[in-house]
Order: structure tokens, then sequence, then C-alpha cells
């Protein structure tokens, strides 16, 4: 397990977009494997420099997605 495992990711404007699942490494890539409401999964990727906000009271990470992500 990993420090973020079960935190909500929201997006820059607050939306909940799921619940990371796992993370997976993908070559030098490291990915977040999110659950999302619909129970569907989606592989966002984990950077420093996409974390907007870490809050560890509520469990949840702040992240920014490029537009069209979430689409695929």
């Amino acid at each position: 397990s990993f420090e973020f495992e079960n935190f909500e990711v929201i997006d820059a404007e607050s939306t909940s977009i799921g619940t990371i699942e796992q993370l997976v490494e993908m070559g030098l890539n490291i990915l977040l494997e999110v659950r999302r409401p619909d129970s569907t999964t989606v592989l966002l990727p984990f950077d420093e420099a996409l974390i907007l906000t870490i809050d560890r009271e509520k469990k949840q990470l702040q992240l920014q997605i490029a537009e069209g992500l979430l689409d695929l």
C-alpha cells in the first residue's frame, strides 16, 4: 500500500473523480488507478507537478487533470 491509497481524487474545480485503488508503475511513468463512481477505472498520471493540494484529514488529493483525459 502507499500513502494515497483510498484517497479521493478531485480535479482543479473540486469535482470528485473517484477513489485511488493503487499505484501502477509503467516504465518510467507512475499512474494512479482511480475507481470512478460508475465502477469503471481510469489511469491518471501521478507527478508532483500535477498535485494542487493534499488534504490528509479528508483523504483528498487534488490533481491538475489534462482536458480530455477522463474521456478516454
